[in-house]
């Protein structure tokens, strides 16, 4: 049995690929709102964002320094619950 072959955008968007693409697409357009709502300095230091179910954000930011300034601005951001991680670049 052969099968016929497909486009890489159809695997793209099916099965686990595609709720990897999904989830990858969900935090690079969290990323970027948030960056909107940062200063440059500031979101140059974010290395990642995304909102879990609860629609609480995780920001992951490149320095312990920064993730603590992000801290002090989390009840600016207008979510419901903020989470700082660091992850040095």
């Amino acid at each position: 049995m052969t099968k016929d072959p497909r486009r890489l955008g159809q695997l793209l968007g099916e099965g686990r690929l595609g709720a990897l693409r999904n989830e990858a697409l969900r935090r690079r357009t969290a990323t970027v709102d948030l960056s909107t709502r940062l200063d440059a300095e500031e979101a140059r230091h974010v290395v990642q964002a995304f909102t879990r179910e609860d629609g609480g954000l995780v920001v992951v930011a490149d320095s312990a320094a920064w993730a603590a300034r992000l801290r002090y601005r989390a009840v600016a951001l207008g979510f419901p619950s903020v989470e700082i991680k660091v992850q040095p670049r």
